[in-house]
C-alpha cells in the first residue's frame, strides 16, 4: 500500500508540475512506508544560527524608515481667569471655592480673611450670591460673581449639606493677598 501511495503522491506531484502550478524540480517521490526515514547517519545536521548569513542591506538610505510613532495631542490647558498674570491681590472675600456635582462649595476659608470673620462654615453649599443661584455654573462664573469692588457688601445663602440648614450671611468684600 506505501508504494501505492508514493506513486500516486509521484503522479500528483507530475501532474500539478505539468499544468504549472508546482514547479518539476519540486516533484520528489515520496519514500515507500517500509522505510519511513533515511538511516541515521544519512541525516544532515542543520547549520548553527550563528554559522548562517543573513544578507545585510548596503548603504543607510537601502530601507525606508519606519512612520514616526503616533503622537497625541496635548491636553488643553484651562484658561485662566487671570490671562496670563496672575494678580497678587484680589478684592474678594478670602474663601476657597470648588465646583463638586453642580454645586459651589467652600473648601476653606483664609486666616484673618472676611469670609472667616462672618463664620463661612467650610464644607457648606453656596447656593445663592445676592439672590443668584450659583447651582451649576461655571466655578470661573461663580467666582467672579463673589468678588467685587473692596468695601462693598455680598449676601451669600448657604446650605449645610449634612443637615440642609439653610444660612445667610452677608460679608464685606476686601483686599485679599494671594501671596501670603
Amino acid at each position: 500500500m506505501g508504494l501505492a501511495v508514493g506513486l500516486a503522491a509521484v503522479g500528483l506531484g507530475w501532474w500539478l508540475a505539468r499544468i504549472g502550478v508546482m514547479p518539476i524540480e519540486k516533484v520528489v517521490p515520496v519514500q515507500p512506508a517500509s522505510n519511513p526515514s533515511p538511516p541515521p547517519a544519512a541525516r544532515q545536521k542543520p547549520p548553527p544560527p550563528d554559522a548562517l548569513e543573513i544578507p545585510r542591506p548596503q548603504g543607510p538610505s537601502s530601507l525606508p524608515r519606519p512612520p514616526a510613532p503616533p503622537t497625541r495631542p496635548a491636553l488643553p490647558v484651562p484658561a485662566s481667569p487671570f490671562g496670563d498674570n496672575p494678580p497678587q491681590e484680589i478684592a474678594g472675600i478670602g474663601a476657597a471655592l470648588n465646583m463638586k456635582a453642580g454645586e459651589l462649595e467652600i473648601m476653606s476659608v483664609l486666616p484673618g480673611s472676611p469670609a472667616e470673620r462672618a463664620g463661612l462654615p467650610p464644607g457648606w453649599l453656596v447656593d445663592k450670591v445676592d439672590g443668584t443661584s450659583m447651582r451649576d455654573r461655571p466655578l470661573v462664573e461663580c467666582v467672579q460673581l463673589i468678588r467685587g469692588p473692596v468695601g462693598t457688601k455680598i449676601k451669600l445663602d448657604l446650605i449645610d449639606p449634612q443637615t440642609n440648614e439653610r444660612k445667610t450671611y452677608e460679608v464685606i468684600r476686601e483686599r485679599i493677598q494671594l501671596n501670603r
